[in-house]
């Protein structure tokens, strides 16, 4: 994600630019629609309860003022492209394609034991690291070698595509190809599209059954059938209307989706989704832009992108079609979005203006000063993660202070620290830093339960109290903050005060856990 993310300061740097060029051209209303869009954006950052966080977004994630953006700068330099560049660009997305597909298909074969090409849950990723995005970008290529190519390449260009694009067993790639199948019949006249398409069918059934004989897992089938997703989702986008309600001129800032929706989440959706995630994007571009800038905001959304759409035209214009209608069902990425926007600018009809220019270069030198610092907070962030070192958590933490992540990576280090040397000064240190990530991110009610945990261990009941109550301000059915409470009830002999938080562990579907509980508060209370 951070290469992708220092990729973007460089796109942001080139493509702000490109944007006042474009107010010279008959892109102009469109340009402008984007510019203001960013501008009502910046002021519900403005306006929002943690500008910070709505500014930079969440890491890992393409939330925020910053990756909008660079969502629009990628836009902006495809508008300004040449007609020679826009085939490049078509070549270039292709051949990107290609490589993601035959990587999907060798992870799911043969699992390779290199962390940056393992699956996720047991579905192929590929380079992007997410399976639904792979899925989205592969299925957005196949349509882009159906328009581009005559019958014959296209056929044998799109259907290992699609054929790759079941590896990452994504329901929304299944719709995407249908919608790319269909395309398929109409652009090339029937019998030849007829042929096209049953390519395609014959290519998605052997990726299903490919996957499955491969699978350690669920089978595809049965995760492509699944409604379950579909289910939830509509729950989490109904809540998401309900947020919007609450501030529906210009939202609650950029990134800051899960602060709007996770405390009007009601205990029968939290229950119905069972593995109680929080929802940091609304995994619906429509809801998203709601939520997050208001309906100011996505209007000006729905305006810039039928602006463009409607001068869209040639292959990238099906690409970003496929790829952009993955973002009704899937959460919004440096990849696919970016890649999206880009080939909706490259295929907007060509203007006189000529391409991109050096005049700007110096605006990439800031990005790429702050891409390198950026990149090497990750490096140090990993070295914190995985083997637990004090100092490289520390330095992440501080190279990278908008992010709350090596905080939390800090403070765990201290704590295997304090474990393995029962020094009080590294459980204080842990303490403190686990402080510093909640400063940085006050309403994750994850951080509150990971510092009400730390206390727990502490036997610190008033401390771990305080802060599992504060979880809940912010999610209110988090089980583990139910549980932590139930705890600290066992170790004071509250009886009383355990048990609306069973009920509610209960309602969670841990049933398990709570006889287990109920166990131990009746042992300690004798």
């Amino acid at each position: 994600w951070t290469l992708r993310a220092a990729i973007t300061l460089l796109v942001i740097a080139a493509g702000l630019p490109a944007l006042l060029r474009l107010r010279r051209t008959p892109h102009r209303l469109a340009a402008l629609l984007a510019a203001s869009l960013l501008i009502v954006a910046l002021a519900s950052v403005a306006a929002s309860g943690d500008p910070t966080r709505s500014f930079f977004g969440h890491f890992g994630w393409a939330v925020g003022w910053l990756p909008l953006a660079g969502l629009v700068s990628a836009w902006a330099l495809g508008a300004v492209l040449t007609a020679s560049w826009v085939r490049r660009v078509e070549t270039t997305v292709l051949i990107a394609v290609a490589f993601n597909g035959l990587i999907a298909v060798l992870q799911t074969a043969f699992r390779p034991p290199v962390p940056a090409l393992e699956v996720v849950s047991d579905r192929a990723a590929a380079l992007t690291g997410n399976p639904v995005i792979l899925g989205g970008l592969l299925a957005a290529g196949a349509g882009l070698a159906v328009a581009r190519h005559r019958p014959r390449a296209a056929a044998l260009m799109a259907a290992p595509l699609a054929f790759a694009a079941m590896t990452t067993a994504s329901r929304s790639a299944l719709l995407a190809l249908i919608a790319v199948t269909l395309y398929a019949i109409w652009h090339h006249r029937w019998l030849k599209g007829v042929a096209i398409a049953g390519a395609l069918v014959l290519a998605v059934g052997g990726g299903i059954l490919f996957t499955d004989a491969m699978s350690r897992d669920v089978e595809s089938v049965a995760r492509l059938s699944s409604d379950g997703g579909i289910a939830v989702r509509l729950d989490l986008w109904a809540t998401g209307a309900e947020a919007t309600l609450d501030r529906p001129v210009i939202g609650s800032g950029p990134g800051l989706f899960r602060d709007a929706v996770t405390p009007l989440r009601s205990l029968e959706e939290v229950a119905a989704q069972a593995s109680g995630d929080q929802w940091i994007d609304a995994h619906n571009v429509v809801v998203e832009f709601a939520v997050t800038t208001g309906l100011l905001g996505l209007l000006l959304l729905l305006g810039w992108l039928g602006v463009a759409g409607w001068r869209a035209r040639g292959p990238l214009a099906l690409f970003a079609l496929v790829a952009l209608g993955v973002h009704l069902l899937q959460p919004m990425s440096l990849v696919l979005t970016t890649l999206a926007l880009l080939a909706l600018g490259a295929s907007m009809t060509r203007v006189d203006e000529a391409g991109p220019t050096w005049r700007s270069a110096g605006a990439a030198i800031p990005a790429v000063l702050c891409g390198a610092v950026l990149l090497f907070g990750a490096f140090q962030l990993d070295s914190g993660r995985v083997d637990f070192k004090v100092g490289a958590a520390e330095s992440a933490a501080r190279l990278l202070p908008m992010y709350p992540d090596a905080a939390v990576a800090a403070s765990r280090a201290h704590s295997l620290r304090a474990i393995e040397t029962r020094d009080p000064a590294a459980n204080d240190m842990a303490v403190e830093w686990r402080v510093e990530a909640i400063d940085r991110d006050p309403t994750s009610a994850f951080l509150w339960q990971g510092l009400g945990e730390i206390h727990l261990a502490e036997s610190d009941w008033v401390r771990a109290e305080a802060a599992f109550t504060q979880a809940l301000v912010h999610d209110p059915w988090l089980s583990g903050a139910h549980v932590g409470l139930v705890r600290v009830a066992i170790a004071t002999l509250d009886t009383a005060a355990a048990a609306s938080h069973l009920d509610v562990i209960d309602a969670l579907g841990f049933d398990d856990v709570a006889d287990e509980l109920r166990l131990q508060l009746e042992s300690a209370a004798g």
